[in-house]
């Protein structure tokens, strides 16, 4: 397989098609547990097609522009999880087609191959959730784009591909916002490829800064900075993160990459016979590295995908690995051995058909079929943070993301938190109130807005507080 793709030959982009399409189609057509981000993204997109306002009617940690592409999505397909699904093997072709021809055109390898690609294609399938079009994969496409424009300022750079740099940063940061700190591996390459100068520097930053100031006029025309930054930028500031799976369980996951891409990391150091911007080409993807692990720290949603940030540099780092063996049967052994180990990995995860070597554990990842409820498309409000009960369902008042809506809940002990808790009642009544919290927060909540209690009743045929909108709602306003 190495000695096919190692040709400088476009054609071989049907190969990489077929590849990505082997990897992925048998776990397509299976099927595989919706996870519980890719149910608040489906959320989120069918609430903004409800004329929703993001982080005023919705308070949900996505990035402003993931937010609007999961709306459009939901625009066109409704809430599909194979719309996510097709629309991630596009994206990861795409970006796998732009990193594999910056690469060659940029010269960063000794030779112009076309195994960048393919094993981008490989790592992209290391885990089920890998699969699903999720906020990082997006940012990823626009890192990429930051990447190939390094690479190019070894030669001549107008200021415009500059001040494009920082913009790529800025898209990605409003796709994904960890996706900033990649602006300190554009400054720095910057300096390595480019004479070290305050008006490129300034160029940069105004490039990112750019794409932030076209969303904030646009918040301003709406009214929403305030819900802006209390909503989103503080659940970063606060670090209140949610984490779906241990983190030393990323060790076993991504053991075999990572031990590749030491390796390619310790053979690039090592072999002689590269220039100077194979270098720096090869330091920019080190601080890559460096930066995509600090941003898997305040990551708002800790899980397996997160770890798509690393996949440009496990792929640029485990083609030297191949590419510098003298012989070239070792080669092919080693990306056979890795390819079997990644798709092992990654099928037994969620086939467990060797459930000994399957330490990974997704539950709490994966939606729960057993907390779905028999009433389907009703408008729902869950107290505590069990998201699966919003499966088929629609989400009533801003409060999807419990640990958010603890700004309010919380804090029910004030008069003015009561009063926006009534009116975002009053704005968006639910027909199912569910109480799945620890401490009875519809008991204290009815107790606090009687007004409310008279809204609802209770129903008993569950082992936990359920309450049912009754018939007539009447408009009355807090005195």
């Amino acid at each position: 397989m190495v000695s096919i793709f190692r040709i400088n030959d476009p054609i071989r982009i049907l190969g990489i098609l077929f590849v990505l399409l082997l990897l992925r189609l048998p776990m397509i057509i299976n099927g595989f547990p919706l996870i519980i981000p890719e149910l608040g993204w489906m959320m989120v997109g069918e609430k903004l097609g409800d004329g929703g306002r993001m982080y005023v009617d919705i308070w949900e940690n996505i990035s402003p522009l993931s937010a609007g592409i999961y709306w459009l999505i939901d625009l066109v397909f409704g809430k599909s999880q194979l719309a996510y699904q097709i629309i991630s093997f596009l994206l990861v072709l795409i970006q796998a087609i732009i990193f594999n021809q910056a690469l060659i055109k940029t010269g960063v390898y000794k030779e112009k191959t076309y195994l960048p690609a393919l094993l981008y294609v490989i790592f992209m399938s290391i885990s089920f959730d890998f699969l699903t079009l999720s906020p990082v994969l997006m940012a990823t496409t626009y890192l990429i784009l930051v990447v190939r424009n390094l690479f190019r300022f070894d030669n001549e750079a107008i200021d415009q591909d500059i001040f494009k740099t920082g913009f790529y940063v800025g898209i990605a940061t409003l796709l994904y916002i960890p996706s900033v700190l990649f602006l300190i591996m554009a400054i720095l390459g910057l300096a390595m490829f480019k004479t070290s100068s305050s008006r490129y520097l300034i160029m940069m930053v105004y490039g990112f800064s750019f794409a932030f100031i076209i969303y904030l006029v646009y918040l301003f025309i709406l009214g929403g900075i305030g819900d802006f930054y209390d909503v989103y930028i503080l659940s970063f500031l606060s670090l209140n993160l949610e984490r779906y799976f241990a983190p030393t369980q990323a060790f076993w996951l991504f053991s075999v990459p990572g031990i590749v891409l030491i390796l390619g990391l310790l053979k690039a150091r090592t072999e002689g016979g590269f220039v100077n911007f194979q270098i720096n080409a090869q330091q920019v993807m080190a601080i890559w590295i460096l930066v995509a692990l600090v941003s898997l720290l305040i990551t708002p949603k800790f899980a397996t995908y997160q770890f798509i940030i690393l996949v440009p540099a496990f792929t640029f780092f485990t083609v030297h690995y191949l590419l510098l063996f003298k012989k070239r049967f070792f080669a092919e052994i080693a990306f056979w051995v890795i390819t079997f180990f990644i798709v092992f990995i990654s099928y037994n995860g969620i086939y467990n058909f060797s459930a000994g070597l399957n330490q990974v554990k997704y539950d709490l990842l994966i939606v729960k079929d057993e907390e779905s409820l028999v009433e389907k498309q009703k408008k729902v409000l869950v107290l505590g943070n069990h998201p699966s009960y919003y499966q088929n369902q629609s989400f009533a008042t801003p409060y999807y993301n419990w640990r958010l809506s603890q700004k309010h809940f919380g804090n029910m002990d004030t008069y003015s938190t009561l009063i926006e808790i009534y009116r975002n009642f009053e704005q968006d009544f639910p027909e199912i109130i569910i109480d799945k919290s620890d401490n009875q927060f519809a008991a204290k909540l009815f107790n606090n807005i009687p007004l409310l209690e008279q809204q609802y009743q209770a129903n008993n045929e569950n082992e936990f507080p359920t309450y049912i909108l009754k018939g007539n709602i009447v408009e009355k306003e807090i005195p």
